[in-house]
């Protein structure tokens, strides 16, 4: 009778490690489908959880007799080293799924013990493969989990300290899911001390229990994670519609004047900004400027300075005017950024034109007649660094079919797979080898230019804007 009780029990225990094997290598599954579909902040803690359930999963599986007779011959030798190594190994995917779920001095205290149990795990291996002893360093690791779960059991207990070292969504299902798990590990060794045995089962409940908390936490966390992303991203959208609608709808339509405008930001908003002042039919200001940094913070400061513009619209004729009034307006503004601006006016009534430029990149001046480039330089200080500084106006006269560019430096600095900048001397070309293009067929093919240059393995690296401007 005592032998079939007996016989009862182990087939019990062998159906069970069979059922919760097989959960815990699905959990383990499961985490790592999602994981890997749903890739982004936060994802490293389900690929350590499937690890640490799968493993556990495995090792249970192992353990039963009908299992081990659907295993290959040539592995079964392999079965014993095996289920060791998951035992001395199982710690270090617990101690890296809790490290993705800490912080600050509790953080720390993973991380130590990663490397701490890393090696107990390899030496233990290593013992087992030489001396046979499957449990020389096993209680080295039972000390580790226990001081680990004793400081787990404070932390999460003190929801002060809870919230500043622990990452979590949710503290009270992750609190029941350890005590869950703390308890039974507690009865079992006590029981077992006292001479005692107890049921596998409650072993692998109270794991269940731990393991289910943790899947439910690490849930939460990447799903909260993406629906502030997703808010994050319909904020962005809303930028983005914000910034186009302070940039010109489209360019002028001038007499004598043929003017293309292109405008690519790196992110959803951009630092870059352009805009024009439309005296009349024959005279216009042209405006590019650059904002450094990129994203939110420089687009607010292009805001900035298309409101600023409305003010200095009666000095339009005057660029050195216009760029002093703008620093003037952006001066203790700016904190750790700052805005370079290009402004050319154009007067083809009498063919003239008056420059002037605030650390910015010359324009590009191209003479039909002599069919010549020239570089255009008249640089001040960069604006928003001191008030009414000046900002010297370079004069040229120009002919009909004559071209001017005016941009931002992301159009010369763009880098190839090799890191080399389109530069000037390739824009250059592109206007020489394309000098009886219009504005717009040149507007376009300077873009398809850049895209070859910058190759589609190659992200943008900077906002790209420029004004190209035909006379005619």
């Amino acid at each position: 009778m005592q032998n079939e009780l007996q016989n009862i029990g182990q087939l019990s225990n062998q159906v069970g490690e069979i059922i919760f094997g097989t959960i815990f290598l699905l959990v383990g599954l499961i985490s790592a489908g999602i994981a890997l579909i749903r890739r982004g902040k936060g994802f490293q803690i389900l690929i350590w959880l499937a690890i640490w359930s799968g493993a556990y999963g495995i090792r249970l599986l192992l353990g039963p007799p009908a299992i081990k007779l659907l295993i290959p011959q040539y592995f079964q030798q392999y079965i014993t080293f095996l289920r060791v190594a998951i035992s001395y190994l199982i710690l270090v995917f617990a101690l890296l799924t809790w490290f993705e779920l800490t912080g600050g001095i509790v953080r720390l205290y993973l991380k130590i013990m990663v490397y701490i149990s890393l090696f107990i795990a390899i030496a233990g291996i290593i013992l087992f493969v030489t001396s046979g002893d499957s449990n020389a360093l096993m209680l080295y690791n039972n000390l580790i989990t226990a001081m680990t779960l004793i400081m787990f059991i404070i932390t999460i207990s003190n929801k002060k300290f809870s919230e500043k070292h622990f990452l979590l969504p949710n503290r009270g299902v992750l609190a029941v899911g350890i005590i869950i798990f703390t308890s039974e590990a507690l009865y079992s060794n006590l029981s077992g001390f006292f001479g005692y045995s107890t049921w596998p089962i409650l072993g692998w409940l109270g794991f269940a229990g731990l393991i289910f908390s943790l899947a439910y936490v690490a849930l939460k966390m990447i799903f909260t994670n993406e629906r502030r992303l997703i808010e994050i991203e319909n904020e962005m959208d809303t930028a983005r519609q914000i910034q186009n609608s302070i940039l010109p709808d489209g360019v002028p339509s001038l007499e004598n004047l043929s003017i293309a405008a292109s405008y690519y930001p790196m992110t959803a908003v951009a630092g870059d900004f352009y805009d024009f002042f439309e005296i009349d039919k024959h005279r216009t200001g042209f405006l590019i400027a650059d904002v450094s940094g990129h994203g939110v913070p420089a687009a607010l400061i292009a805001s900035m300075i298309k409101v600023a513009m409305q003010s200095v619209s009666a000095y339009a004729n005057n660029p050195g005017e216009v760029l002093r009034m703008l620093g003037n307006i952006l001066c203790n503004q700016l904190h750790d950024q700052f805005v370079t601006a290009s402004y050319l006016y154009l007067d083809t009534e009498k063919m003239t034109a008056l420059y002037s430029a605030a650390g910015h990149p010359p324009i590009l001046y191209w003479n039909s007649e002599t069919e010549e480039i020239e570089l255009i330089k008249s640089n001040g200080i960069l604006l928003g660094i001191l008030k009414d500084s000046d900002y010297p106006v370079r004069e040229l006269s120009f002919k009909k079919n004559d071209r001017f560019l005016l941009y931002t430096d992301g159009l010369i600095e763009t880098e190839n797979s090799e890191g080399e900048a389109f530069g000037d001397r390739r824009l250059s070309e592109v206007f020489r080898e394309n000098k009886n293009m219009t504005s717009d067929e040149l507007n376009n093919y300077l873009l398809k230019e850049l895209k070859l240059w910058q190759s589609s393995e190659t992200e943008q690296q900077d906002d790209l804007t420029w004004i190209l401007i035909d006379t005619k």
